[in-house]
């Protein structure tokens, strides 16, 4: 296992250290891929951080207002468990 701040932070390091055990990795690619699932992770919490605020709202609201409300949870709910699952794939 890499340690993935390793990866970021001393990644010539790294290289060297597989390089002496033999092992080839694309660290360019695999520090690329670091990238984009702490970027997909931070979009998550936002839309988690969204979905609770507007949880908080609903309580407040009243009829079609607080439907919509509702209806809208539900899909930043659904948003929020795609992000995770997309940043963890």
């Amino acid at each position: 296992m890499i340690d993935t701040s390793i990866l970021r932070e001393r990644q010539d390091e790294l290289a060297a250290s597989l390089e002496r055990r033999g092992i080839t990795i694309d660290l360019d690619a695999l520090a690329d891929l670091d990238v984009r699932r702490r970027r997909t992770r931070a979009d998550a919490e936002e839309l988690r951080a969204s979905q609770k605020d507007a949880g908080k709202a609903i309580s407040s609201l009243q009829g079609d207002e607080k439907a919509e409300a509702i209806a809208r949870a539900g899909e930043l709910s659904a948003a929020y468990k795609q992000a995770l699952a997309d940043a963890d794939a």
